[in-house]
């Protein structure tokens, strides 16, 4: 979680059953610092909230966290009856006296070997886990993407690990917010249904078992919801495009910028073509397919030209509209620095181990607008 500029929460999920996915969760365990909840059944622990730092949620600053070994995180008074048990019939989240958050709010057995809580508060200035830091800035920034510029101040950290399950199938598990004021809440998809035990499949960024929320107002928990051209990196001939002839069947050869060298398939290609099919081809330009749609398209491993096919389709670039635009640009003689840093964030959120990645080099294509001769067809190549 993080505060400045917008309250941001994470929650990452993986099956009790398998082995976990540890690119998908923030460093945890007493080499990071962490403090250990200790195991005892229904135990927790009340932690102030870093001074100076002020978590709002829905509307109400936060002054400290209570997080409990059964999957939950409550904020305020100690008084709740939920501190010490889980409850036999739980109540909706927003029937709560407390402002709450369940990632997985069960019956857990903390007693199980090999089981652990672990949480830690860290701040930017003062920790040394900047890699975590890294992290949460790219996972913010690819999921939101008027959040570009966000960094991260704050961070409270919770992994409940390898716990185990007095009843782990039962409708009674919850994951979701409640805001404390007996109205407003937010419920996970499958929350207090058999479903919930599928949740470490699902996401809302489209990486199963992570998903991210922002709060906003005072009523307002947020999922990314990002519009399909935000999807797109930059393109037009406002952007410098090159627009490719609109004929049917066409292609263009496009020498790729000296001492780039783009390696495909361990081989080192020198050119693109560029084809309005949706299609794009390295090395010779003899293939018989530059000028024409297959009817009876070979499979990719059949050609004898390295290709790269998006959408390789009969497609109809004379539609009124219809667009072919591609450019080269590199990161020193390039003024689209925001193109850039969009291809950082999407490798870095995408490969862990590439947190350091930076584009030096794009070459971006769009097929915009076009039509289609026969556009569902099994005879169309991904």
């Amino acid at each position: 979680m993080s505060i400045d500029p917008k309250p941001v929460i994470i929650i990452v999920y993986d099956a009790p059953s398998l082995q976990a996915d540890e690119d998908l969760f923030f460093p945890y365990g007493s080499a990071e610092g962490d403090t250990v909840l200790l195991t005892g059944d229904e135990l927790n622990t009340d932690v102030p909230i870093t001074p100076g730092q002020g978590f709002k949620f829905y509307g109400s600053q936060q002054s400290n966290i209570i997080v409990n070994n059964n999957g939950v995180i409550f904020f305020g008074s100690s008084s709740t009856p939920y501190l010490n048990r889980f409850p036999e019939d739980p109540p909706p989240l927003h029937d709560h006296a407390n402002a709450l958050i369940t990632p997985y709010w069960a019956d857990t057995d903390p007693t199980k070997e090999g089981a652990n809580v672990f949480y830690r508060s860290i701040t930017r200035v003062s920790s040394v886990d900047q890699d975590a830091f890294d992290l949460a800035d790219d996972v913010v920034r690819m999921s939101f993407m008027e959040l570009q510029n966000f960094q991260t101040s704050w961070m409270f950290v919770v992994t409940w690990d390898n716990l185990g399950y007095y009843s782990p199938i039962t409708p009674s598990n919850l994951a979701g917010f409640g805001a404390g004021d007996k109205i407003n809440s937010y419920t996970l998809e499958g929350s207090q249904t058999q479903d919930i035990i599928a949740i470490n499949e699902k996401s809302n960024i489209g990486v199963p078992g992570r998903f991210i929320f922002k709060i906003d107002e005072a009523n307002m928990i947020t999922e990314p919801s990002i519009p399909t051209s935000d999807l797109f990196f930059p393109y037009g001939s406002a952007e410098g495009d090159t627009v490719l002839l609109t004929e049917d069947e066409l292609n263009t050869d496009v020498p790729i910028t000296p001492g780039q060298g783009f390696k495909f398939y361990g081989s080192q290609q020198s050119n693109i073509i560029v084809n309005n099919n949706g299609v794009i081809f390295f090395g010779s330009s003899s293939t018989p397919y530059l000028n024409r749609f297959p009817e009876d398209p070979p499979p990719l491993h059949d050609h004898a030209n390295a290709l790269i096919t998006p959408y390789w389709a009969d497609t109809d670039p004379t539609k009124e509209g219809a667009n072919v635009f591609y450019r080269s640009i590199t990161r020193v003689s390039s003024v689209d620095h925001d193109a850039f840093d969009l291809a950082d964030d999407v490798v870095r959120m995408s490969f862990m181990e590439l947190q350091n990645f930076q584009t030096s080099w794009m070459f971006v294509v769009t097929w915009d607008n076009l039509g289609y001769y026969s556009p569902i067809t099994p005879s169309n190549l991904l």
